[in-house]
């Protein structure tokens, strides 16, 4: 397993078509729905300073959307997944709460929380499509 150096910082509202385009990239393969999180969701966000991103060489590998204390959206590049980039962007967040989109033929993302520190605390099906699940999580406590 190689060892990366990376660099997390907030996203800057010029690079808001490449941080779309990214999240079309990424969650069109995980989830086959290009434009799964909402181009004006993500100019907003950024605006807001709620947009997060991390890079390896100066190469954006991981975005994540967050309101200060929970974490809404958070995507690591597919070429840049199990090589623990994901942990070190998630522990520099340091959300004290997660919520997670979850839809059928994906793999379910909470091992990679729980790995790091979250607990599932709460399920709840989505009244408008009943295909997704919001999981949150929470910091476990020591």
């Amino acid at each position: 397993m190689s060892h990366h150096r990376i660099r997390v910082r907030k996203a800057q509202f010029s690079e808001r078509e490449a941080i779309v385009d990214f999240f079309d990239e990424n969650l069109h393969n995980m989830y086959h729905d290009p434009g799964f999180v909402p181009a004006g969701l993500i100019f907003d966000k950024i605006k807001r300073g709620n947009v997060f991103v991390c890079e390896v060489d100066n190469k954006m590998v991981g975005v994540a959307i967050t309101n200060g204390k929970t974490l809404w959206n958070f995507v690591i590049h597919k070429n840049f997944r199990k090589q623990r980039i994901g942990s070190a962007f998630l522990k520099e967040l340091n959300p004290q709460q997660i919520r997670i989109k979850a839809k059928g033929g994906i793999p379910d993302p909470t091992g990679f929380y729980s790995k790091n520190g979250y607990k599932p605390v709460e399920f709840v099906s989505s009244g408008v499509t009943n295909k997704k699940t919001i999981l949150l999580a929470a910091k476990a406590t020591a």
